[in-house]
């Protein structure tokens, strides 16, 4: 599965599932690196309170949090934070 299609499919799973608590993280503000390695620490708790989660969903689940490093890592915070809300999505719909 390629990059793209695992950003579709994470936009549209995120797109399609309403969870209460992703609107609360979502207005998170990322302007920092220490703020976005916190915003990843706190979206890999999602999945850990999740144990539900399909392999396939948890593959793509995983994809998504590295590129949100690597946006990190490159100072691209607002990037990061569309991607770990994404990651958020696809968990919730699990």
């Amino acid at each position: 599965m390629s990059l793209s299609s695992v950003k579709k499919t994470a936009a549209f799973v995120g797109f399609m599932s309403l969870a209460p608590f992703a609107t609360a993280v979502s207005a998170q503000e990322i302007a920092s690196l220490p703020a976005c390695e916190q915003a990843i620490t706190d979206t890999l708790k999602t999945k850990d309170e999740n144990p539900a989660v399909a392999e396939q969903t948890e593959a793509v689940f995983d994809q998504l949090i590295e590129q949100a490093r690597n946006e990190c890592a490159a100072n691209s915070f607002h990037d990061a934070a569309a991607t770990l809300n994404q990651a958020r999505s696809l968990v919730a719909a699990e």
